[in-house]
């Protein structure tokens, strides 16, 4: 972890102390309300950011697409932490962090039908999150992948817009794990691509997201269906 880091996560950590537990120079008859409370929200978004959301801002929650560095998982674990923590504070504060966590932070898995469906834990907060990545070798048989290419589909709503973006590469060309760290951790490179595999991925995948665009409806956000359905339909596209 960088020493840059560690100050950052040090300062919101010690400010939302100072807030949440007040100035303990006060005497005893003080009762005004905790200080962090009193901020504009936007400054209190900046602070929940720095002290619950890792850096990278990915969590995959199967260790199939990422093998993270040792400083990296820790920093995850202590933010995860740090979120279990702040959300026990009040109301409020567990309302506004739970927002910032799960909006910020980016929900990786790889795609596999013989396992169960990944956000499986996540069904009540699952209309907080906002980006998913689904990575998958485009084989329906199963093994090691081959020569089979590997793709990426990318899946974001923000402000009510449904984006998404397919990645498509030859497996002689990137694994999951390259491909992953390339689009999202800014180490590495793609490497070229393949028009045809390219084309071919993007069009077998496109039903499943035509289904997912029509079912988000004038809710826009996302449920346990919504993704449940995703990854039903990218494992059977791909």
């Amino acid at each position: 972890m960088s020493s840059a880091r560690c100050s950052t996560r040090l300062q919101a950590k010690a400010v939302i102390s100072t807030c949440v537990h007040g100035d303990q120079a006060k005497s005893a008859n003080d009762n005004t309300r905790s200080h962090l409370l009193d901020l504009p929200r936007e400054l209190r978004d900046l602070i929940f950011q720095l002290a619950v959301v890792p850096n990278p801002a990915v969590i995959e929650r199967r260790g199939h697409c990422l093998d993270w560095e040792v400083e990296n998982l820790k920093l995850a674990e202590a933010c995860i932490r740090d979120y279990a923590a702040l959300s026990l504070v009040c109301g409020q504060v567990r309302a506004e962090v739970l927002t910032c966590f799960f909006e910020e932070v980016t929900f990786c898995a790889w795609i596999d039908p013989s396992t169960t469906f990944p956000f499986q834990r996540m069904t009540k907060v699952m209309k907080h999150v906002r980006h998913f990545v689904f990575c998958r070798y485009i084989d329906n048989s199963g093994g090691d992948g081959g020569d089979c290419p590997v793709a990426v589909l990318d899946v974001v709503l923000k402000a009510g817009t449904l984006r998404t973006h397919v990645t498509a590469r030859p497996s002689s060309v990137a694994s999951p794990k390259n491909m992953i760290k390339a689009m999202y951790l800014g180490t590495g490179a793609l490497g070229p691509g393949d028009e045809d595999g390219q084309r071919s991925a993007e069009a077998d995948v496109e039903p499943t997201l035509q289904v997912l665009r029509s079912n988000l409806g004038k809710e826009k956000y996302f449920t346990r269906k919504d993704v449940y359905a995703l990854w039903e339909g990218v494992c059977s596209a791909w």
